[in-house]
């Protein structure tokens, strides 16, 4: 099948797929399956974000080794992505994991086999562990980029390990993802190292051309409640760093 024929094919599906879920409301009962699929691919990552559950140096108890090295091979990637064909319903893949998508070793062929199907695409990242070559040719729609502050100083205390060469690294990916016309979206994990950036954040989405720019109170868990925003900080952010985002 040619990749024209592709697109008519998945656009008739989408028409199939759309009068099906009317269907299915008029009548009070689901008509079909699925058609947006969360699919996490690997237990492994590349940072060590301070507020998560997985990875965080906070935690009081760490996720043994064998855990962090899990990954889903990729034939089973293929046979989940043809069990979705048979479907007939499915529209759009997400692509995350307990770690960072993009430190699969696999990950580019996967997000092959999904756009091959004409399916949109989002992918959950950090952002450093990409090839960014290969990101920017492999026809990714939609990319939820962690960032997790708008300064050097917040964002590395928010990735503990990483220095102002991660930083700039992420800046110059954000520049050339945006330039390349691949839509990017900022996540904003809000803790007490990088709640002072919360308006700056807006600017900085701005400045990379970020379609949005999603904020998150961090949930705290473990250990990591060490470093959730204090009081005072919750009191500005109501009073003066919410409204200030607002009108950037």
């Amino acid at each position: 099948m040619t990749s024209a024929s592709k697109q008519l094919a998945a656009a008739g599906a989408t028409k199939a797929s759309k009068r099906a879920i009317l269907d299915g409301i008029s009548e009070g009962r689901p008509r079909q399956g699925p058609t947006t699929v969360h699919i996490d691919v690997t237990n492994a990552c590349n940072a060590a974000c301070i507020t998560c559950w997985d990875h965080s140096p906070l935690l009081n108890e760490g996720r043994p080794s064998a855990w962090k090295m899990r990954k889903l091979a990729l034939k089973h990637f293929r046979k989940i992505i043809r069990q979705f064909v048979d479907m007939g319903c499915v529209q759009s893949i997400i692509l995350s994991g307990m770690g960072d998508p993009l430190v699969h070793p696999d990950i580019y062929r996967m997000i092959a086999l999904v756009k091959r199907q004409g399916w949109h695409l989002t992918v959950l990242t950090n952002l450093l562990a990409a090839d960014i070559d290969k990101l920017e040719q492999s026809g990714v729609d939609q990319l939820l980029v962690g960032v997790h502050g708008a300064r050097p100083a917040s964002y590395l205390a928010f990735h503990p390990g990483w220095t102002n060469k991660h930083f700039s690294t992420l800046c110059r990916y954000l520049r050339r993802l945006h330039a390349a016309g691949i839509r990017c979206r900022h996540v904003q994990v809000i803790n007490h190292n990088n709640a002072s950036d919360v308006p700056e954040m807006v600017r900085f989405g701005k400045s990379f051309g970020a379609a949005r720019v999603n904020y998150k109170l961090a949930s705290l868990y473990g250990g990591t409640e060490a470093c959730g925003i204090t009081a005072a900080q919750r009191l500005w952010l109501l009073r003066q760093g919410v409204p200030q985002a607002r009108v950037m």
